[in-house]
Formats: structure tokens, C-alpha cells, sequence
């Protein structure tokens, strides 16, 4: 039983016809006769039964169908998954788009150049669920609980700074600021669906202490921008994505813990070479 018999047995379940079977697979009429019946013998049973023009597949061969179906799908994703080429979708965070693909990107392409690189920036949740649904390969974003098909590998974390206008009072302080000076202003933090949000939270609800939010925001340039303009202060990650902004950095008295990026992909699945490549790639 060869690959060619299988795929062309198929072919002919799929179209019920020789003659449409044949021209979808660029072969001769008679060849592909050939192929049906040698495939036939070699099982002992009948495959196709003929109705005029028409054709119809047997009990024996509507159970072969599924069987012959299923192997060349499993072929073709093994062939995926031993080849570094084509198409990987990835998803990223800001943080991570302005920080860590760039260079990871022209540094795998310098090596993998036959592979085309598709990266989307979205909030962790959504790239999880793109990942979850197949609409991505893979991305770089925080943990959530309820994705429990996929796999987290841990490849990086990120600290926290304060940020707040050059002429704030805790930036003319010129020292580390505890939580609870933090606390006595209104805050500008991440939107409540994002992790890092949560994350930040926990930490004043362990200090005993509630801030005032006074914006919610999608990432560090909204952030920084708002911060800049006199919106107020934030606790957010040190990221490069503050830099354009007029802003005074002031670090954090107390030991917070660090926002921890991961490298995701679905689990239980056959993983793609050029996948798994990139992820070798991951500075640490």
C-alpha cells in the first residue's frame, strides 16, 4: 500500500467520480482505475461500487475512507511539524513587540529565511484564545487560569518603576518610595481584564492598603503619555516603551513581584519545527 493509493482513494470518495478524481489529481482515467483496484486486492474487499457514471463507496469502503482520511491528515501535520518553513503566526504583547521579537524575528529569519514571520499585538487574553482556537502558533504574554489546553513556558520577567511627572512630590524625594506613599495618589494602572492589573492589585491588598484608580489604561505608551500630560502617577512595568515620554522613574522601596512572560503553544499537539525554533531562540 503506497502514499499515492491512499491519496487517490480518497480523492475518488471525495468527488464520486473517476473521470473528476483523475483530472483533480493530474493523472490519467486508467491509471488511477489501476491504482483502486490494486488497492482493493491488497485489502481482500471491494472499495468503490460502480453506478454508470457514478460511483459509490462500500460499507468496507466508507470504513476505509475514514481510516485513509485521518492518515493523510496526520501525514501532512507530521510534515508541518519536521519542516522550518512557511507561515508562523505569532501573538505579542506590547511589552514584548517593542523589547524582545524584534531581534528574536531577524535573528530566526537570518537562519530560517524561507519562513514568513506574521506577529499580531493584542492583550494577553486574546492571544491565549487565538492560540487556544488555532488562529495562532504562538505568543508571548502573561499566564491566565482557564487555558488549560495550552502550555506555558516561562521566558522572561519584567520590573516594576513608579513613573510621575518631573515636578511630582515623590519624585523630588530623590529616594526609593514605600507602597503606602504610592498609595496616598490617584493611580493610572492596566485595565481590569489584563493580568498585570490583577497582578498589581494583590500586591496593595497585601500591604493592607486601596489605592484610587483613577485611569485604566491598555499599556505602558497610553500610560506614559497620560503620566507626561499630568494625569497623574503609575506603578507600572519598566519597559523601554516609557522612553519617549518626559517622565521621572522612581524606584520602588519594596520588593514586588516581577510580571513573568511566557512562550505559549497549544498542548498535546504536533509542534511545529519553526515553532519550537523561535522559542530556542528566546533570550532568557
Amino acid at each position: 500500500m503506497t502514499l499515492n493509493q491512499l491519496t487517490y482513494f480518497c480523492m475518488l470518495a471525495k468527488t464520486q467520480s473517476y473521470t473528476q478524481a483523475a483530472q483533480a489529481l493530474f493523472i490519467a482515467q486508467p491509471s488511477l482505475s489501476y491504482a483502486i483496484s490494486t488497492l482493493e486486492k491488497e485489502l481482500g474487499c471491494l472499495l468503490v461500487a460502480r453506478e454508470g457514471r457514478r460511483i459509490s463507496l462500500t460499507p468496507a469502503g466508507e470504513t476505509f475512507y475514514r481510516y485513509a482520511k485521518a492518515a493523510l491528515e496526520a501525514i501532512a501535520q507530521g510534515v508541518q511539524a519536521v519542516q522550518c518553513g512557511g507561515v508562523i503566526r505569532l501573538g505579542a504583547i506590547a511589552t514584548a513587540m517593542a523589547e524582545r521579537i524584534p531581534k528574536l524575528v531577524v535573528d530566526f529569519r537570518a537562519e530560517h529565511p524561507q519562513t514568513t514571520i506574521n506577529v499580531s499585538v493584542a492583550a494577553s487574553k486574546d492571544i491565549l484564545s487565538q492560540i487556544e482556537s488555532g488562529q495562532l502558533d504562538a505568543g508571548l504574554c502573561s499566564f491566565m487560569p482557564g487555558f488549560d489546553t495550552l502550555h506555558f513556558e516561562p521566558v522572561y520577567t519584567e520590573s516594576w518603576v513608579l513613573v510621575t511627572p518631573p515636578d511630582h512630590p515623590l519624585a523630588q524625594l530623590r529616594r526609593p518610595v514605600a507602597l503606602d506613599e504610592i498609595a496616598r495618589y490617584p493611580l493610572l494602572t492596566y485595565k481590569s481584564i489584563s493580568p498585570v492589573h490583577h497582578l498589581l492589585m494583590e500586591v496593595f491588598a497585601a500591604a493592607g492598603l486601596a489605592p484610587v484608580i483613577a485611569y485604566e489604561l491598555d499599556d505602558e505608551t497610553a500610560i506614559g503619555g497620560m503620566v507626561a500630560s499630568g494625569a497623574g502617577i503609575s506603578l507600572c512595568l519598566d519597559v523601554s516603551l516609557l522612553t519617549p515620554f518626559a517622565l521621572s522613574r522612581v524606584p520602588i522601596a519594596d520588593s514586588l513581584p516581577k510580571r513573568v512572560v511566557y512562550f505559549v503553544l497549544r498542548e498535546n499537539t504536533p509542534k511545529n519545527a519553526a515553532v519550537m525554533g523561535l522559542l530556542e531562540k528566546m533570550p532568557k
